[in-house]
């Protein structure tokens, strides 16, 4: 390694390899395993292990994930809420509290619905 710093060299290694994978995920870690495989000849297990997990991005903390997921769930509950309304004969009021939604939310997204 030529005196560079053996986790400086084993983050670049990764990090191309993850370019090269362009992000499928089975590649990616077939390559890490290989990788894994051959950093004990020199005894760097740990530094490969601390350098895929700071390459590892858990999507779901990503925040425009969380916004997506946020409003589909609140679109999902908007429907759940006309099915009880149009098919059970339910209030609206009723549908508000036990959802815990606003019912102006609930209203404009009705309106909106329609519309289409």
């Amino acid at each position: 390694m030529n005196g560079k710093d053996k986790q400086i060299v084993i983050n670049t290694i990764l990090k191309r390899i993850r370019e090269l994978t362009k992000n499928d995920d089975i590649e990616y870690k077939n390559y890490l395993e290989k990788v894994t495989i051959l950093s004990t000849n020199r005894d760097l297990e740990e530094n490969v292990k601390k350098g895929a997990n700071m390459l590892a991005v858990d999507i779901k903390n990503i925040p425009f994930y969380r916004d997506g997921f946020e409003k589909e769930a609140k679109e999902v509950t908007f429907q759940n809420a006309i099915v009880m309304i149009e098919r059970f004969h339910l209030s609206i009021d009723a549908i508000v509290k036990e959802l815990n939604i606003k019912k102006e939310e609930l209203l404009e997204y009705m309106k909106q619905t329609k519309s289409k």
